[in-house]
């Protein structure tokens, strides 16, 4: 079985085996719902992550980390752009 995550112009691909899939019933739960529960903590666990992290300095909400966030994804795409040379 596969299952395809598509966002934009990326796609994740999952292929689970037979096995698998039958383990997973078991649960009493079809595999999308398992895997899309599955990645739902994962995703959580991450967003509490940064916020511990971030609470180490002082404690933001949701908006204001988003920001601050935002504010680093900005910083680190002009970082990757490569330097102009003038003549």
């Amino acid at each position: 079985m596969k299952i395809k995550i598509l966002n934009n112009d990326k796609e994740i691909e999952i292929e689970l085996t037979d096995l698998q899939v039958k383990a997973i019933q078991l649960t009493g739960q079809q595999p999308e719902e398992y895997l899309a529960n599955k990645l739902e903590r994962i995703l959580e666990f991450t967003v509490n992550q940064a916020k511990q992290m971030i609470d180490r300095v002082s404690p933001l909400t949701d908006v204001e980390m988003e920001s601050i966030i935002d504010t680093l994804e900005a910083e680190k795409e002009v970082s990757d752009e490569p330097e102009k040379i003038e003549d």
